[in-house]
């Protein structure tokens, strides 16, 4: 709700606010659960994609977000989470 309320109050000054918002992906935070196999039976049973996020797949989001191609869009939240929030 913080993305969507200051994408609109924020844009009369030409300032974005828009967030990604992603699953599991490795990392220093997410190493442990990673590790663990029945996290993984969990990611194979309700995961569309049946998998975790992989290096370099929220570059194309970053990018867009970080470029101009973004400067109409504000008040966002972009979901790069294989299908979770799909189901």
């Amino acid at each position: 709700m913080l993305t969507k309320s200051l994408g609109g109050e924020w844009a009369k000054n030409n300032i974005t606010v828009n967030a990604i918002v992603p699953a599991y992906f490795p990392s220093e935070m997410t190493d442990d659960i990673l590790s663990n196999e029945g996290f993984d039976q969990v990611v194979k049973a309700y995961c569309p994609m049946g998998r975790t996020g992989r290096a370099g797949e929220l570059d194309g989001a970053l990018i867009y977000f970080a470029s101009d191609a973004s400067s109409y869009t504000t008040g966002q939240l972009l979901s790069i989470d294989g299908g979770w929030t799909a189901i």
